[in-house]
């Protein structure tokens, strides 16, 4: 049954069913009683469910009165009087969750119990800036589809297929493949704050790995103060900070990790930048002090200071910047969407002592030109083998993330002679729906931002964990990324998109890589989510398959000396196994790193 309801001078729709104790169910922002079909229809042999449309929202007006959620509160326990319920068990979602805690605090003697779904008490600097990007969303967005397909991108689960799964099918099947491969997990009693074992989650082999979520430092701010139109009223947005610090950790092996609670500097970068909490090792120092020892004549490649050399190689009609650092096994490191060698810091600084480090501008990327004509993931990965070919490198372990992780698949199918091992971070083999749906967003956000600042400010909440938005590390990215002098265009960031967008995927031919193969994905990545790393590691013969639970998208960013530890491991062990690669015959580290016509002949 449903029917206006007087509260006040607001009539409310109001609809029931059933029978048996009261459920009073209240809903989220704009969401109707529709929202609560499945629960009208399955619960009604054993409640009578009450749902109504919150003040604004389907059937029922909005008042001339502010908005508060005191009065929403209000508002149900006026729905309440007015059908003669004198008290209910009460479940809210989202924004209705907040509303029933107001109506428990206002109105105790009408609720019964509370079940609160997807809650709050207070909202972080994460969430209000997730708030904020909904808001300019509704403004922005070119259609009313246009705006729930960007705005569902964050609500609903991504399927295996990119799809959510029929809410009436009377089964359900986990996302992850059964498999070798299986989801990393700790011992029972040490697990990912603020969240539990995931349903079928076994114990890992004592070589496996629960990947550690440093200690969460929230300022004392009542706002992320990030959004476009408060951003110009503020000349500053990383100025010094009060913070509390409370302890958040999962365990490794059983031993806590933690990290210093101080803020700290970064290390300029283009577009998501290579930063995270810094190293707890005594004596760290910023990384962007040491880049300055470390600067290069981007004209000659002359290194002023130490080791550290750049210059640019060429592929084809193409000249791309490359850099290397350190000495050992050859490593080559591949960046994502619009990343730079900036984005590797961390890499290049804690493996430097015992590899060879190589990494590069993608093309379109940094210092790195777009060139003309269609970009396709096989010239990329074409880019790639001529940067080792250049630098005389015979075989190299490849690392890649996100994009740059597609591109290492490439290179290693392209290009199996090269390949040494591969690892590959928040990976994928082919597109499925929900990730296609997702960079067609971005693609759409590069356009619509109003500016670069914005851009970032909304990519990021897909990229880096609510840990690193509220301890001010996606801040202090962002400023850095505002300073780095070489930025992608929006067009180069459309035209690479284009380009992981458009390519076949790999998911067929994986089998026939033939290289150690380690994959890493993060349990909180909304993008490249762990099912996709997992489809992955299974179509790669031998591969290792392992989930960081509290990390997202880039955790060698933000759990550096974790995910250094990690493929320092997996490299010794493949060293150990395969032994070390030939070394070309007469020909030094600086030589090999010389410009060709500097090049000593034999």
């Amino acid at each position: 049954m449903g029917a206006h309801v007087q509260v006040g001078s607001l009539d409310i729709w109001t609809e029931r069913v059933g029978e048996g104790p009261d459920v009073l169910l209240i809903a989220g922002a704009g969401d109707t009683v529709e929202v609560w079909q499945f629960q009208l229809d399955r619960l009604a042999d054993r409640y009578r469910l009450t749902a109504f449309d919150n003040r604004g929202a389907g059937r029922t007006r909005m008042p001339d009165d502010p908005v508060t959620v005191e009065a929403m509160a209000d508002d149900a326990a006026g729905v309440l009087d007015a059908l003669g319920i004198t008290s209910a068990h009460v479940a809210g979602y989202s924004g209705g969750s907040v509303i029933a805690q107001e109506l428990a605090l206002r109105h105790p003697d009408r609720v019964r119990s509370l079940v609160l779904q997807s809650t709050w008490a207070a909202m972080d600097p994460f969430y209000r800036s997730w708030v904020r990007f909904v808001q300019w969303l509704v403004e922005a967005a070119p259609s009313a589809r246009a705006f729930l397909e960007g705005f569902y991108l964050d609500i609903y689960t991504r399927g295996r297929t990119g799809t959510a799964p029929s809410p009436r099918s009377s089964t359900t099947s986990s996302p992850f493949p059964t498999s070798r491969h299986r989801r990393t997990c700790s011992a029972s009693s040490t697990r990912c704050p603020g969240t539990t074992r995931p349903s079928g989650c076994r114990r890992s082999p004592p070589r496996r790995w629960c990947w550690p979520a440093a200690s969460t430092r929230v300022p004392d701010r009542n706002s992320a103060a990030w959004w476009p139109r408060r951003s110009r009223e503020r000349s500053s947005r990383c100025g010094p900070r009060s913070r509390t610090s409370r302890s958040r950790r999962c365990r490794t092996g059983g031993m806590p990790v933690s990290t210093p609670s101080g803020r700290t500097s970064k290390p300029a970068s283009p577009l998501h930048r290579a930063l995270a909490r810094p190293p707890t090792a005594t004596g760290w120092r910023p990384p962007t002090d040491r880049r300055r020892e470390r600067a290069v004549d981007s004209t000659t490649g002359s290194p002023r200071g130490d080791a550290r050399m750049g210059r640019y190689v060429r592929s084809g009609d193409l000249d791309i910047w490359t850099e290397q650092v350190g000495r050992g096994p050859g490593v080559l490191l591949i960046g994502g969407l619009g990343d730079t060698i900036e984005s590797w810091q961390f890499q290049l600084d804690g493996l430097a002592d015992r590899y060879r480090m190589t990494a590069f501008d993608n093309r379109g990327a940094g210092r790195t030109a777009m060139p003309d004509g269609p970009s396709t993931v096989e010239s990329m990965a074409d880019d790639a083998a001529a940067v080792l070919r250049a630098l005389d490198i015979t075989t190299a372990h490849v690392a890649g993330f996100s994009g740059g992780s597609i591109i290492g698949q490439e290179l290693a199918l392209r290009h199996p002679d090269l390949v040494r091992s591969l690892v590959l971070q928040s990976t994928w083999g082919e597109m499925d729906v929900a990730l296609k749906r997702w960079a067609e967003f971005v693609r759409w956000l590069a356009d619509a931002a109003p500016s670069e600042r914005a851009f970032l400010e909304d990519f990021f909440l897909f990229i880096y964990t609510p840990r690193a938005h509220n301890d001010g590390t996606v801040d202090a990215i962002i400023d850095e990324a505002m300073a780095f002098p070489y930025k992608q265009s929006p067009d180069d960031t459309r035209r690479t998109l284009d380009a992981f967008m458009s390519h076949g995927g790999t998911a067929a031919r994986l089998p026939s890589i033939a290289v150690p193969t380690l994959v890493l994905a993060g349990g909180r990545d909304p993008t490249a989510r762990p099912e996709l790393g997992s489809a992955v590691a299974g179509a790669i013969p031998g591969a290792l398959f392992e989930v960081m639970e509290c990390e997202s998208h880039q955790p060698f960013q933000e759990i550096p000396d974790v995910w250094n530890a990690r493929i320092d491991a997996f490299w010794q062990d493949v060293e150990t196994r395969v032994g070390p690669p030939p070394r070309p015959r007469g020909a030094s580290d600086r030589e090999r790193m010389a410009a060709p016509a500097d090049r000593p002949t034999s």
